[in-house]
């Protein structure tokens, strides 16, 4: 049985690694209290390091990443671009 989870990443802009179940599917991001969050749609079984990395607007777009959403912090004075990579 599939369950929804909450992931937190960091609002560093150095790549960053999370631990998933390889059956997931990302559903969004938001923020909430101020973290940068995922929520995904995750099975049992084996887990894997999922590569993300957070680009604030007017950053570069990562090569080989794929766009994930759009986080705002500080009432939008932040804006943050998440982006996942497949592969690892």
């Amino acid at each position: 049985m599939n369950k929804i989870y909450k992931y937190k990443l960091r609002d560093t802009f150095a790549p960053q690694w999370v631990e998933l179940p390889k059956d997931r599917l990302i559903l969004c991001v938001e923020e909430q209290r101020g973290d940068v969050c995922i929520w995904a749609t995750v099975g049992v079984g084996d887990k894997e390091n999922v590569k993300f990395k957070v680009v604030p607007t007017g950053g570069g777009h990562p090569d080989g990443g794929t766009y994930v959403g759009t986080v705002m912090l500080d009432n939008g004075d932040i804006v943050l671009h998440v982006f996942v990579f497949s592969g690892n």
